[in-house]
């Protein structure tokens, strides 16, 4: 029994270790991914603009969809590759034929702060789980007399891994998806 317990309560925060190493460098690819799909959007703006403005209504006509401040904002957002600063440009402008750009760039946002989001709690609850393991071990001659005791933190240890376990795949499972919305 006590060979078990140390080696459980040695393991567990290892391969727990290595999963969340794993399972942060797949996420951070995903999230690499979506920042490229947004600053996507961002150009498809600029190409609507463009190809409005070549047209024959746009020549007749004379009249820009985006102001020039605008362009030069979303260009230089781009540039920057910053996407929230992008956001609040692709918000700040209240012109019909962008909606659905703005829907996209909305959407995929929103699902990019929920992975993040998601990604740090269970992170969060990873790292505490191999804290509480690894707090155990010095406390081992103490939890071998008490049976009960070793029994309940077993338990809980492995409901947790299992919760763990479940919600990381879950999310891998969504990160790893093609398109993400």
């Amino acid at each position: 029994m006590e060979n078990s317990f140390y080696y459980f309560f040695s393991a567990t925060p290892q391969v727990l270790a290595g999963i969340i190493s794993l399972f942060g460098v797949l996420v951070i690819f995903k999230l690499d991914s979506i920042k490229f799909k947004l600053l996507g959007i961002g150009e498809s703006i600029l190409e609507f603009e463009k190809i409005y403005l070549e047209s024959t209504l746009g020549e007749k006509l004379n009249i820009k969809i985006l102001d020039i401040e605008v362009i030069n904002k979303i260009k230089r957002s781009i540039n920057l590759k910053d996407i929230v600063r992008l956001k609040s440009v692709i918000d700040s402008v209240n012109i019909e034929s962008i909606n659905e750009h703005r829907a996209k760039y909305e959407s995929l946002f929103m699902y990019r702060n929920n992975l993040i989001d998601r990604t740090v709690f269970f992170s969060i609850i990873t790292a505490i789980t191999i804290v509480f393991c690894l707090l155990a071990i010095p406390f081992g001659k103490i939890l071998l007399k008490h049976h009960c005791i070793l029994y309940l933190l077993f338990f809980m240890v492995i409901i947790c891994l299992a919760f763990i376990f479940y919600q990381l795949i879950s999310i891998l499972k969504e990160a790893l998806k093609e398109s993400a919305v």
